[in-house]
C-alpha cells in the first residue's frame, strides 16, 4: 500500500505509514473523495507532511504519534513534579519557627508602640525599632506588620528635628558678647550637629547659624585683645595679676581657630612671663627682709605668702629662699599659740585665764588653810597641772568639760605623745573630778585643774615640756619648761 503523503510503500494491513506516520485509511479516503482542487491542496499537504516526515526520519524519530504523546506526557509530569518540589522548598524556606515568629511579633509591637504622636522624644524608640527590623532575616522582615508606619514615623521625626533646629537658630537673635547669646548659639550648634546629613540639608536657616557664630567669634576675639591691652605695664602687684588672669582666662576659653585670630596674643604670653620673673624676684627680696619674727610680722608674712601663691605651681621653685618663709610662719604660729600665765581667751561662751602651769606630785585646791582634799600621782609619776579660771559668759549653763578638748599633745623627755586630760574643779578647799553631767551656771566662775600623768624624771630633765590643745575652741601651746 502506497502512502499518499510521502509516497512510501507500506505492507498491506498497516494502520499508519512507517515513513511519515500518516494513517493509511485516511490516505485511502483522501484518494477516493478528493476533487481536483482538493487534490491540489492535498499535494501541498503531502509535500508538507513529506518534508516533516523527512525531517523526522533524519532526526531518528521513528515513533508513532501515540508513543510520542505518551513520552511528552511523562516529560510534563516530571516537570510538574519538579515545580511542585520547588514550591515545597520555597514554602519551607520561608516558613518561620517559634523564635522567628516571636522576633517578628516583637518588632511589630515596637512599631505599634510608636503611636501616632511622633515627637522629639521618639528618636530612641524609632532607632531601636529600625535596628530590630534590620536585624531580622528577609523572610521575617516581609511578615512585620506596620513597616510603612515605621517609615512614616522616621519621616515625621526627621521633620520635627529639622523644625526644632530651625527654632533654636531663630532664638539666637542679635549677636552680642552676652553669655546668654553664647549659650543660645551653642545650643543651636548642638542641635544642628545632632542631625543626619539628610536632615541638615533640609534646615533652611543654617546660614544664620554660621553668620552668628562668626560674629560672636569676632566679638570674643576683640574682647580678648582689649583685655590684653588693659594689662599695661607689668608689675608684681595684685591688680596686675588680676588683669593678666582675666586676659588669660578669656584667651583660654577661645577655640583654637579663634585663638589664632588674636592679634596681640604674643603680648599676653610676654606679660605672663614678665609677671612670673618679677614676682619671683619680689618674693625673694621680701623674704630676706623679714628679720626676727614677732607678732607684728604677721601682716608681712601673709602678704608674701599670698604673692608666692600667685605663681603657678611649676614656677614656685624659683623662690629659692621659701624655706625661710615657712620657718617664719611656724615661728609666728607658735607665738600665736603661746599661752602664758595670766593670758586670757575671750569667746562668746567663755572667759578663760591661765592661773597655774607646773609639774608637781600632787594637785591641791587653792585654799589649804583648813581641811582640804587633794590628789596625788602614783609612784614614779608626777602631774602636769594647768589651772584655769573659767567664767561662763553665756546666758545658760555650760558643761565644765566643754571649754577644753579631751585629747592633748604633750612633749616631754624628747618625745611627743597624745594623752587624755583629767579634770578637777575646786570647791572651797575640796577637789572633785569633773563629770560630763557637771556644768557651770550662767555668769558663774570656777577654778578647774587640767592634769596629765607623766614620768617622775620629767621634772628634773632639761628637755622641753609643752602641752598643746584646744582651749575654748582655740589651739594653744603652754610651755612649762
Amino acid at each position: 500500500m502506497k502512502c499518499l503523503f510521502c509516497g512510501a510503500e507500506n505492507a498491506d494491513g498497516n494502520a499508519w505509514c512507517t515513513a511519515c506516520g500518516a494513517t493509511l485509511t485516511e490516505n485511502q479516503r483522501a484518494e477516493n473523495d478528493s476533487s481536483e482542487p482538493e487534490k491540489a491542496a492535498a499535494d501541498v499537504a503531502v509535500k508538507t507532511k513529506t518534508e516533516e516526515a523527512t525531517d523526522s526520519c533524519q532526526n531518528g524519530d521513528s515513533e508513532p504519534p501515540k508513543k510520542k504523546l505518551a513520552k511528552n506526557l511523562v516529560i510534563s509530569v516530571a516537570v510538574g513534579a519538579v515545580a511542585l518540589i520547588a514550591v515545597i522548598v520555597l514554602i519551607c524556606a520561608f516558613s518561620l519557627d517559634s523564635t522567628e515568629r516571636a522576633a517578628v511579633d516583637n518588632v511589630s509591637y515596637m512599631i505599634y508602640e510608636l503611636g501616632d504622636d511622633i515627637s522629639l522624644d521618639s528618636g530612641s524608640a524609632i532607632a531601636k525599632a529600625e535596628e530590630a527590623y534590620a536585624a531580622l532575616p528577609k523572610k521575617c522582615q516581609i511578615r512585620v506588620d506596620g513597616y510603612d508606619k515605621l517609615q512614616q514615623a522616621r519621616a515625621a521625626y526627621d521633620e520635627k528635628c529639622v523644625e526644632n533646629t530651625e527654632k533654636c537658630i531663630d532664638t539666637i537673635g542679635t549677636v552680642t558678647m552676652s553669655d546668654s547669646v553664647g549659650v543660645r548659639i551653642a545650643n543651636a550648634r548642638k542641635s544642628y550637629d545632632g542631625l543626619s546629613d539628610e536632615q541638615k540639608a533640609k534646615v533652611k536657616n543654617s546660614d544664620v547659624l554660621l553668620d552668628a557664630e562668626q560674629k560672636y567669634a569676632e566679638l570674643k576675639v576683640a574682647d580678648v585683645e582689649q583685655k590684653i591691652k588693659d594689662i599695661g605695664e607689668v608689675s608684681p602687684e595684685k591688680d596686675c595679676k588680676g588683669k593678666i588672669d582675666a586676659a588669660k582666662t578669656a584667651y583660654d576659653a577661645l577655640s583654637n581657630d579663634m585663638q589664632k585670630s588674636v592679634g596681640n596674643a604674643a603680648d599676653l604670653e610676654s606679660a605672663v612671663q614678665n609677671y612670673r620673673e618679677l614676682t619671683i624676684a619680689e618674693c625673694i627680696k621680701r623674704i630676706d627682709a623679714l628679720g626676727t619674727v614677732t607678732a607684728s610680722s604677721e601682716k608681712e608674712i601673709n602678704e608674701i605668702k599670698a604673692l608666692y601663691e600667685t605663681l603657678d605651681e611649676p614656677y614656685r621653685g624659683g623662690v629659692t629662699n621659701y624655706a625661710k618663709l615657712t620657718q617664719a610662719e611656724e615661728t609666728l604660729k607658735k607665738q600665736k599659740m603661746s599661752f602664758k600665765l595670766g593670758d586670757t581667751i575671750k569667746t562668746s561662751a567663755w572667759d578663760l585665764t591661765l592661773t597655774k602651769a607646773k609639774i608637781a606630785h600632787s594637785v591641791y585646791p587653792n585654799d589649804t588653810s583648813g581641811y582640804y582634799y587633794y590628789y596625788t600621782a602614783g609612784d614614779g609619776s608626777d602631774f602636769i597641772v594647768l589651772q584655769f579660771k573659767v567664767r561662763n559668759t553665756g546666758s545658760y549653763t555650760m558643761g565644765m568639760d566643754d571649754f577644753v578638748d579631751s585629747i592633748f599633745e604633750l612633749e616631754f623627755l624628747g618625745k611627743t605623745v597624745n594623752k587624755t586630760a583629767t579634770l578637777y574643779y575646786d570647791d572651797d578647799g575640796w577637789l572633785h573630778p569633773v563629770y560630763s553631767s557637771d556644768g557651770i551656771g550662767s555668769y558663774d566662775t570656777w577654778y578647774i585643774n587640767v592634769c596629765f600623768s607623766i614620768p617622775e624624771e620629767t621634772k628634773n630633765s632639761d628637755q622641753p615640756v609643752t602641752v598643746t590643745g584646744k582651749f575654748a575652741g582655740q589651739e594653744k601651746m603652754i610651755k612649762l619648761k
